[in-house]
């Protein structure tokens, strides 16, 4: 059997010497790219690389990368690579996309940016986790910063700048347990009477509180909502929309069908009749959805509003 040099030879001519390089094959048996060895005859540079293999320096150790450099370019749809392969199997939304990116900017970036990719622990992880924490971050914010490193942590791993990703035992912190006050049914009643008059200020926004309450259906939704999706016994719910970015696919992906009731259909219905087949909740006759400003709730107005009443 013919014996397999672990390194070949070949020359370069430079402007004014001719210089040989040496190619050699990685790890996992892949051919690397041509290194000089800065010798001007083949014996000199043969010698040389016969050194660097009893040395065990033939392969050259990869450059070092910090933090900084490999998250250059992220989350920007023109020049991430993760996020254009992403954006063809799973997309995410654009919101979703400059959330990371603004995580990226003012909390992973100004910690990690200087610090070798390598030498990222789980402990150097943990004590980023700790400080957020103690600067008033609470743990549903911070849950969204550490999904933004995992996923940046994993891709590094998968391109081989890490053998191990220090992400992989950081779990996310417990949810901020939030008092949820849900109205009694009498609130609900006051709240929606046939004379709306007495309790809200425009139909508009009496009608999108109300369907609101009784579909539970997102403030996005309720926005991008056409009268296309009006059908009857029911809402199909497909879309949503935001003033930034217009519609835009639901946050779980997956359309639904709400059951809504003849008279609920009924006080759609007058919606449909001003704005024809655009969006039901307008102040342009359709063309353009209503700022969600108008549509505000908080539990303060839901008391001053109940007030009206007593």
């Amino acid at each position: 059997m013919r014996y397999k040099e672990p390194f070949t030879l070949y020359p370069r001519k430079l402007k004014t010497v001719t210089v040989f390089y040496y190619q050699c094959y990685d790890n996992d048996g892949k051919r690397m790219n041509g290194h000089s060895t800065g010798q001007k005859t083949r014996t000199a540079a043969r010698a040389y690389c016969m050194k660097l293999y009893r040395d065990g320096k033939l392969i050259p150790e990869k450059k070092t990368i910090h933090f900084g450099e490999f998250a250059a370019g992220w989350w920007d749809i023109k020049t991430c690579k993760y996020l254009e392969w992403r954006q063809l199997q799973n997309p995410l939304a654009p919101s979703t996309i400059e959330h990371y990116k603004t995580n990226l900017e003012l909390h992973i970036n100004p910690c990690f940016g200087k610090i070798r990719l390598s030498a990222i622990s789980p402990e150097l992880v943990q004590n980023w986790i700790l400080r957020l924490s103690r600067d008033g971050y609470n743990n549903s914010s911070i849950n969204i910063q550490i999904a933004t490193l995992k996923v940046m942590m994993k891709e590094a791993v998968r391109l081989k700048l890490l053998s191990t990703n220090p992400m992989e035992k950081i779990k996310k912190l417990q949810a901020d347990n939030r008092e949820v006050q849900i109205l009694k049914n009498e609130e609900v009643q006051k709240l929606f009477p046939p004379e709306w008059q007495k309790i809200w200020d425009s139909y508009e926004v009496y009608l999108f509180n109300k369907l609101a309450a009784c579909t539970g259906m997102r403030l996005g939704e309720l926005l991008g909502l056409k009268a296309e999706h009006i059908r009857g016994d029911h809402i199909h719910v497909c879309v949503q929309y935001s003033k930034k970015y217009g519609i835009m696919p639901l946050k779980t992906k997956d359309s639904r069908n709400i059951p809504i009731t003849g008279p609920l259909h009924s006080e759609l219905s007058v919606l449909i009749a001003k704005n024809s087949q655009g969006f039901i909740f307008s102040d342009t006759g359709g063309s353009l959805a209503a700022d969600s400003r108008l549509f505000w709730t908080s539990r303060t107005s839901v008391n001053s509003r109940l007030s009206k009443w007593a």
